[in-house]
C-alpha cells in the first residue's frame, strides 16, 4: 500500500487551487472585477446550454442550491444573466446568458484552452485516461460515502 495517500491528496488539491487561481487572474484581467471561479462554471456550463434551471446548475457544480442561488445574483446584478419564466409553465424558473456574456464565450474557451494544454502538457494520452480512470475512481468512492 502507498504509505503517503495524504500527499496525493494534497497534490490534487494544490492542482485546484492552482487552476482556480489561474482562471481568477484571468478573469481580473479580461473581465469585470468580482467574477470568480464559481461564477465561471456557471457561465460554461450555460455556454453549454441555452438555459437551465437552477438545479440543472447546482448538479453540474456539485454545488448546493442556496449557493447557486447566491451565484446567480451577483452573475445576474452583473448582467450575465437573466432569469426568464417557462412559457408553459410560470412556476419554473430558468437561468440564460445574457448579451454581455455572450461576447465573453471566446474568451473563456481561450483561457479553457491555454489552461487545459499547460494542466496536460508532457502528459501522453495513455497517461491522461489513466489518470482520469483514477479519479473518476476516487470521485465515485466519495460519491457513494457522502449519499
Amino acid at each position: 500500500m502507498y504509505k503517503n495517500r495524504h500527499d496525493v491528496l494534497h497534490m490534487i488539491h494544490s492542482i485546484n487551487t492552482i487552476i482556480s487561481k489561474n482562471i481568477e487572474s484571468k478573469m481580473k484581467k479580461y473581465c469585470e472585477k468580482g467574477l470568480v471561479t464559481s461564477h465561471s462554471e456557471i457561465l460554461e456550463y450555460l455556454y453549454k446550454n441555452e438555459k437551465a434551471t437552477m438545479k440543472d446548475i447546482s448538479r453540474f457544480t456539485g454545488r448546493d442550491k442556496s449557493t447557486i442561488t447566491s451565484l446567480i445574483k451577483k452573475l445576474s446584478s452583473g448582467g450575465y444573466v437573466e432569469k426568464v419564466s417557462d412559457d408553459k409553465d410560470k412556476r419554473k424558473t430558468y437561468v440564460k446568458l445574457t448579451e454581455k456574456s455572450k461576447r465573453l464565450k471566446q474568451l473563456f474557451l481561450d483561457i479553457s484552452s491555454k489552461l487545459d494544454n499547460q494542466t496536460f502538457s508532457g502528459l501522453t494520452d495513455e497517461e491522461t485516461n489513466i489518470l482520469h480512470i483514477l479519479l473518476n475512481k476516487m470521485y465515485k468512492n466519495l460519491e457513494r460515502e457522502e449519499k
